[in-house]
């Protein structure tokens, strides 16, 4: 059973655990990108023109707009890792790369613009762009920093743990198709294709002319082919 054409076992994919961890690790930075443009990321205060005194508060997502696109980015690229192979993993890496470059960008110049973005959500709330009181930058930015931080390394690592994955062997896709029949494929085929071929011998080497053994002389009985006779009539022959 050990013909030319059998396919042997797959071989293992050491790489497909390494692809799982770096999809789940981009899952991750995403998620966090996505959480922490939820809460407000500069408060202030101002006053109407009644002279009440409002809260002001500016969103992760209104401070740094590019924020949600990022984390798109970073899950786009989680999914893609199961399916690139050796010279995509690069591509990906650079995208992660530079998604995670962007993010601290966007985020690290949130604190500059604090009060610009206070005075601004301000005159939308009231009409007043005059601000009360201080301008307080949550935390918040600085762990978004830390996860841009962390995004900008993921893509280098990327590229460090895609070599050691693995691709399908080539030998093993070429040989898929001649596996395909049952049974052996060399010297003593046995299955339905070798089936067919005695069929369409009509019985060689099992009683036909020239067999040893009783009956030797004797015609051999006539094998018809379903196959080969359902393919004359389509043709319009008569296989009787």
């Amino acid at each position: 059973m050990s013909g030319a054409g059998v396919a042997g076992p797959r071989e293992p994919r050491p790489g497909r655990g390494g692809r799982r961890q770096v999809a789940v690790a981009l899952l991750a930075l995403a998620a966090a990108l996505g959480v922490l443009g939820a809460p407000d990321w500069v408060t202030s205060s101002t006053t109407t023109a009644l002279g009440e005194r409002v809260a002001v508060g500016v969103g992760g997502t209104a401070a740094a707009p590019a924020l949600p696109a990022l984390a798109l980015v970073l899950a786009a690229c989680a999914l893609a890792v199961a399916l690139v192979g050796r010279a995509g993993r690069w591509l990906v890496g650079l995208v992660v790369t530079a998604a995670g470059v962007a993010a601290v960008a966007v985020a690290a110049g949130v604190p500059g613009a604090a009060r610009r973005l206070a005075e601004d959500a301000a005159a939308a709330r009231t009409g007043v762009g005059t601000l009360a009181g201080g301008v307080t930058v949550s935390p918040v930015v600085w762990a978004a920093v830390a996860v841009g931080v962390l995004a900008a390394l993921a893509g280098p690592a990327l590229v460090r743990a895609g070599r050691s994955w693995s691709v399908p062997s080539a030998r093993h896709e070429r040989a898929r198709p001649a596996a395909a029949g049952t049974g052996t494929t060399g010297a003593g085929a046995t299955g339905p294709v070798a089936d067919g071929r005695r069929a369409r011998t009509g019985g060689a080497g099992t009683g036909g002319p020239g067999a040893g053994g009783p009956g030797a002389g004797a015609a051999p009985a006539a094998t018809v082919d379903e196959r080969a006779a359902w393919d004359r009539l389509s043709r319009g022959e008569d296989p009787s």
